[in-house]
């Protein structure tokens, strides 16, 4: 079957955050703007009769991708030709795992009701309320050495922090050619901390060994750097969160060396002064950690913090 349109494609750019792709397999929920999927449904196929066709239907229809005027799919383009033995040839829309649902893509409507958040605490209410958990399965599981576990991500801010200037929405409600992918939500909520002069930190609240999901934290608080706050990355954030399993210390091991070790094991650099950096190191590093964790851990024993620096480095410096 050819591209069947259904509505008028423009109804999505203005009104909803996505569009839907129906294909012989899947039922995708579209990042607008864009031929990348945020969220899917497999469709269950069967033989239909002699001819040896598949008929396919949805067991649990994704009810949950409706449930927010702002945000609701209103596009559908039906095309059962474009997969290939059930394999999808669309990319999600973000490689982010841990931060997904703060990726979401934030439509227009939604972006004009976000504007009038007083501070930063408000601009998370709104887009829990308009948000929230609606997701199918797949999308909030994360595999983790073969063990399925369900993701909890949450934002925290330390105080009221003002929103001084929103940024001015990159979507023109009146394009219709559809050539500029909407913003995600972690990207207008990363532009106003670094504006309010703060700084954001993933932390890993349970311990996967133990349970049956994954929580993490994004805390917002004051930037703990001398160059004051600095821009990090959505994926670098998710890198931090991810728990590393490696660090055993040998005896008589640099702090450097440590550093490099938890650098090459997340692709985030680490500076530090050479005073902190030869110091030797009497923590032992075992198990499940984090990138932030460790970074706490040593910058605690060496009576320094830790900071962003840049998109994908960190600094460890004294006051």
């Amino acid at each position: 079957m050819p591209n069947v349109f259904y509505e008028s494609p423009f109804l999505h750019r203005v009104t909803c955050m996505s569009w839907l792709k129906l294909t012989a397999s899947n039922l995708y929920l579209m990042k607008g703007g864009s031929d990348k999927y945020i969220d899917r449904v497999r469709l269950i196929t069967q033989p239909l009769g002699a001819s040896n066709t598949l008929e396919g239907y949805i067991n649990e229809f994704p009810h949950e991708w409706f449930l927010d005027e702002a945000q609701r799919p209103k596009t559908i383009i039906v095309n059962t030709l474009e997969e290939r033995n059930g394999a999808p040839t669309l990319n999600p829309c973000t490689s982010s795992i841990l931060l997904r649902r703060f990726e979401t893509p934030v439509s227009y409507l939604l972006y004009e009701e976000l504007s009038k958040s007083k501070d930063i605490s408000d601009l998370i209410l709104k887009f829990e309320n308009s948000i929230g958990y609606r997701f199918t399965d797949e999308f909030s599981t994360f595999y983790l050495d073969g063990r399925p576990l369900k993701i909890i991500s949450r934002i925290k801010s330390q105080g009221n922090i003002e929103i001084k200037k929103f940024p001015v929405n990159p979507i023109n409600p009146n394009d219709l050619d559809f050539d500029q992918e909407e913003p995600s939500f972690i990207s207008i909520l990363l532009e106003l901390i670094w504006d309010a002069g703060y700084t954001i930190k993933p932390y890993l609240l349970n311990n996967p060994n133990f349970d049956d999901k994954i929580s993490i934290e994004l805390l917002v608080s004051e930037p703990q750097s001398p160059v004051g706050p600095q821009r990090v990355s959505a994926e670098t954030l998710e890198k931090a969160a991810l728990p590393i399993k490696f660090i055993r210390k040998e005896e008589n091991q640099k702090l450097f060396q440590v550093l490099k070790q938890l650098s090459d094991e997340r692709g985030i650099s680490v500076n530090c002064s050479n005073d902190i950096s030869n110091q030797y190191l009497d923590n032992i590093f075992e198990g499940q950690l984090t990138f932030t964790a460790v970074m706490d851990i040593i910058s605690s024993a060496q009576g320094a913090l830790w900071d962003w620096q840049g998109i994908d480095t960190a600094l460890i410096s004294r006051s």
